[in-house]
């Protein structure tokens, strides 16, 4: 666990997923209801603030454990770049495939997206080292179904995760 994936995100997932069951769902949210963020700009704002910033979290790392070995932190800052971008491009498949299908959505859900980007940052963080390149697109990849499949499971549940933070950091991360 090269930079505290199971530290960082799972802990902090199960920790979200335990008050969100303690608390209980919001009014109005189940059944069926999709209570949903308004600002489309700033969850794209957010999401590249916190990308930018993992570089300096995963480079970062590298750079105090492996005494300044600039290969290892290229690779590092490669696989933090394609894990997502893999995961974002996985997220818009799923969504066409859903529409195209007849599925619940009917046009591409940019939150979605976004969340999926975290997710491929959280399931990248761990390995971020120790992987090929070709090996942190397919870490993105899964890291974008486990979401997807873990927000589905969530929802199915009743468990209210009004941000996906769960279904972000915990599963993925595992």
């Amino acid at each position: 666990d090269f930079a505290g994936s199971g530290v960082v995100h799972m802990v902090g997932g199960v920790a979200g997923l335990v008050g969100s069951i303690l608390v209980k769902p919001r009014i109005g949210r189940f059944p069926g209801s999709k209570l949903r963020g308004h600002s489309m700009t700033l969850s794209a704002l957010g999401v590249f603030c916190l990308w930018f910033g993992w570089f300096g979290f995963n480079g970062g790392y590298t750079l105090a454990v492996t005494n300044g070995r600039a290969r290892v932190a290229a690779m590092v800052m490669v696989n933090t770049a394609v894990a997502p971008s893999a995961a974002a491009v996985t997220m818009l498949l799923v969504n066409y495939l859903s529409c195209r299908r007849g599925g619940s959505c009917c046009a591409i859900d940019p939150s979605l997206v976004f969340n999926s980007v975290l997710a491929g940052l959280v399931a990248i963080t761990g390995p971020c080292a120790f992987v090929t390149v070709y090996a942190a697109a397919v870490i993105g990849v899964v890291g974008c179904l486990v979401y997807w499949l873990s927000t589905i499971a969530l929802h199915s549940l009743r468990v209210d995760d009004p941000i996906d933070a769960i279904a972000i950091h915990a599963f993925p991360g595992m």
